[in-house]
């Protein structure tokens, strides 16, 4: 992106107008291996998580990443997102080709997963729980809507689980709308864990 006028950010391959935080957004990310937040839905964190996610997989090589939501089809939505946001680049930045489901497709859109194979790179998405970080050395894990994981122990142990991946040298980000004070997330954004 760069800054066409003061406060408006715009795409440069999609030559859209975005909101003036994203560049805030992003940058917060790119410089933190672990990232809490607390969000708006108007602020579509969520998505611009998605973004950078799909681009680190789209630029490292061996990347492993892991979208973790509420419940599998919820984490099945973020892939979604991801997918459609690499639908729409323009030609030249898909540099694999569309995204297909065929066995020797270069960009492959699997029902819980997108691949790029001649980078080695994927994301996949998984439902919460501890289980389900524990049994690979992530890349990124991009941890969505924690604060309303039921039960609450559910983020609190997969955090933890996580907390390997940034030891790893990976990062670990958790967003979520607020829902409770007595949360774990809502405890760790504030340091009182």
């Amino acid at each position: 992106t760069q800054l066409n006028e003061p406060g408006a950010a715009i795409c440069l391959p999609h030559r859209r107008r975005h909101k003036p935080y994203m560049r805030t957004i992003v940058r917060a990310w790119q410089e933190a291996e672990l990232l809490l937040a607390e969000k708006s839905r108007q602020v579509v964190y969520s998505w611009a998580m998605v973004g950078v996610h799909l681009h680190l997989a789209m630029t490292r090589p061996g990347s492993l990443i892991g979208f973790q939501s509420e419940n599998f089809p919820k984490a099945v939505e973020l892939l979604n997102r991801a997918a459609l946001m690499y639908d729409t680049l323009p030609e030249a930045l898909r540099r694999w080709g569309p995204l297909s489901d065929t066995p020797k497709a270069r960009a492959r859109k699997i029902e819980d997963r997108i691949e790029f194979p001649e980078m080695r790179s994927r994301i996949i998405a998984l439902p919460c729980g501890p289980n389900q970080v524990r049994m690979f050395t992530w890349t990124a894990l991009f941890m969505d809507e924690v604060q309303h994981w039921e039960p609450d122990e559910d983020f609190e142990e997969s955090y933890t689980s996580a907390l390997a991946a940034i030891k790893g040298g990976g990062r670990l980000t958790a967003v979520s709308t607020v829902k409770h004070p007595n949360r774990y997330h809502y405890r760790l954004c504030r340091g009182l864990v």
